[in-house]
C-alpha cells in the first residue's frame, strides 16, 4: 500500500514532513529522511483497512472463520488494526534512532559486524514493534 501511495504521489504534504518534526539528538536526526508522516499514516490506515476486512470475513462467512488466527468475537477489529500499525511503525523507530547515532544515513548500511546486525535488525524490527503493540489489545 505504502508503495502505492509514493508512486502515485499521495499525500505530498505529509511525505515532506518527519516523524521526528526535525528533532536532533547529539547533532543527528532523531530517525531520518526516510521516516515520514506519510508512511506512518499509509500502514496504520492500511492495517485498520485490512483487518477490518478480516473482521467482515470472520463474521459473515465460515471460511472467514477458518482462515482467521484470530478470534474476532473476542477483539475489537479497529483497535486490533490501529495497534498492529502503529506497533509495525514504533518497531522501525529504535534502529533508526540507533544507526543515526552511529551516524549511518537512512537508507545506507555499513560494514563488517555492524553492518550485519543492522541488516538482521532491519528485516525483524518491525515484527517485534507488533508484538509488543499486540499486548496492549489485552488491556482494551
Amino acid at each position: 500500500m505504502h508503495v502505492i501511495v509514493i508512486k502515485l504521489n499521495l499525500l505530498p504534504q505529509l511525505a515532506q514532513l518527519p516523524l521526528d518534526l526535525g528533532i536532533k539528538f547529539r547533532k543527528q536526526p532523531l530517525f531520518g529522511k526516510n521516516k515520514i508522516w506519510r508512511g506512518a499514516l499509509t500502514m496504520v490506515l492500511a492495517t485498520t483497512i485490512l483487518t477490518l476486512c478480516q473482521n467482515y470475513f470472520y463474521h459473515n462467512f465460515s471460511w472467514g472463520k477458518s482462515l482467521s488466527l484470530i478470534n474476532y468475537a473476542e477483539v475489537n477489529a479497529l483497535a486490533w488494526g490501529i495497534l498492529l500499525g502503529t506497533g509495525y511503525i514504533a518497531g522501525e523507530l529504535p534502529n533508526s534512532f540507533i544507526k543515526r547515532q552511529f551516524k549511518i544515513e537512512s537508507g545506507e548500511t555499513t560494514q563488517g559486524g555492524l553492518g550485519k546486525l543492522f541488516q538482521f535488525v532491519d528485516q525483524v524490527d518491525s515484527f517485534f514493534g507488533v508484538v509488543v503493540f499486540m499486548c496492549f489489545l489485552s488491556l482494551l
